[in-house]
C-alpha cells in the first residue's frame, strides 16, 4: 500500500503547475484503500454437468464426467470452499435413484452413488463430513463427479433420470 500512496503523491506534485517557485507548502495524505472480498462464482458453462451411464445391462455402470463437462467455478485467493451434492430427487439412503418419469414402482428404479473426484467416499451436502472442501487460488477449479451403478439390478426397459443439487458454500 505505501508503494501505491507514494506513486500518486509523486504524480500529484509532479502534476503542479511549474510556471514559478511558491514560497510556502502544505501537505497532506492522500490514502488508497482497498477491499477484496471472499467470494466464489459458480460456471455453468452453458448445460449442466451430465453424468451419462449410458445403457444398463446388469453390471456394474460406472460413469465419469469428462474434463471440461464438470463442475466449474472460481473462489478469490485464500477463499475456502465447500462443494455439496444433495441426495437427489428420490433418495434411498446410502443411494440416490434414477426412475422413470411418474412411476416410482421399484421396478422402475436404479440405485446409483456419486462419489468425490479421485475416491470412493459418497459425494454428499453436508457441510465438513463429506462435501468437497477447498481454498481458491483466484484459477478456476473443476471438479469431476464419478457416478456408480451397483450390478444385479432387475429393472424395466426404459429411460431413467434423477437431478441432484451442487451448492458451492464459501
Amino acid at each position: 500500500m505505501k508503494n501505491i500512496a507514494l506513486t500518486i503523491s509523486v504524480a500529484f506534485f509532479v502534476a503542479a503547475p511549474s510556471s514559478a517557485a511558491l514560497a510556502e507548502t502544505a501537505s497532506g495524505v492522500v490514502r488508497v484503500k482497498s477491499t477484496v472480498l471472499s467470494a466464489c462464482a459458480y460456471e455453468a458453462g452453458g448445460d449442466d454437468v451430465l453424468i451419462d451411464f449410458g445403457i444398463y445391462n446388469g453390471q456394474v455402470g460406472e460413469a465419469t464426467v469428462p474434463a471440461g463437462s464438470g463442475i466449474r467455478f472460481t473462489c478469490t485467493e485464500g477463499t475456502p470452499y465447500q462443494v455439496g451434492l444433495d441426495l437427489g430427487s428420490f433418495p434411498q439412503l446410502p443411494f440416490r435413484t434414477m426412475q422413470t418419469p411418474g412411476d416410482p414402482s421399484p421396478s422402475r428404479q436404479i440405485l446409483y452413488r456419486i462419489y468425490r473426484p479421485g475416491t470412493f467416499f459418497d459425494w454428499g451436502d453436508d457441510q465438513g463430513n463429506d462435501t468437497v472442501d477447498g481454498v481458491g487460488t483466484g484459477q478456476p477449479i473443476e471438479l469431476l463427479p464419478r457416478g456408480f451403478i451397483d450390478r444385479k439390478q432387475v429393472v424395466e426397459p426404459g429411460d431413467y433420470s434423477d437431478t441432484v443439487v451442487m451448492s458451492l458454500y464459501f
